[in-house]
């Protein structure tokens, strides 16, 4: 799949969900139940924050991100092509004033992508921050025998 093929309001596919059945509804329903209760960050205590609200442009630029890292086997914050997440946010047309983003790779659910990100300290701060109020995620299968997923999301207010 090419990049140009992302475009914005495209429904999520097998390739940008790691053919996850239900995906997106499942991780908006448990991020957004995390983010309704109160919790430890590390020894940050956060409180409850209202719901994010999902956005094709931040979906974009976090299956283009997880896509480059799972075909061409990298784990980053920053591309192979040295562009940053405020960069690739920009690029998807995303006007931001406050942009972040929790990357992991290995858990093949959704339940453990995101125990995983509450149970790190500065994922659960992101997922955690009144400074965001939009989201996309996205998981890429690597194109091999391993077929080892990669989760990017992003996080934003406009």
């Amino acid at each position: 799949m090419s990049w140009a093929s992302f475009a914005s309001g495209e429904p999520l596919d097998r390739q940008t969900s790691c053919g996850l059945p239900g995906f997106r509804a499942a991780l908006e329903a448990r991020i957004n139940a995390a983010r309704a209760q109160p919790r430890m960050c590390g020894s940050r205590a956060m409180p409850a924050v209202p719901p994010l609200n999902w956005d094709p442009r931040l979906f974009n630029a976090a299956a283009r991100h997880a896509r480059d890292m799972a075909t061409r086997n990298y784990f980053s914050h920053t591309g192979l092509d040295g562009r940053v997440l405020a960069q690739r946010v920009s690029a998807e047309g995303y006007a931001w004033t406050s942009v972040g983003e929790n990357l992991a790779a290995g858990e093949p659910s959704v339940e453990g992508v995101l125990a995983g990100w509450l149970s790190s300290p500065g994922h659960c701060s992101n997922l955690m921050s009144r400074d965001f109020v939009e989201f996309g995620v996205s998981c890429v299968l690597q194109p091999s025998d391993r077929a080892v997923p990669y989760w990017a999301l992003v996080l934003a207010r406009p």
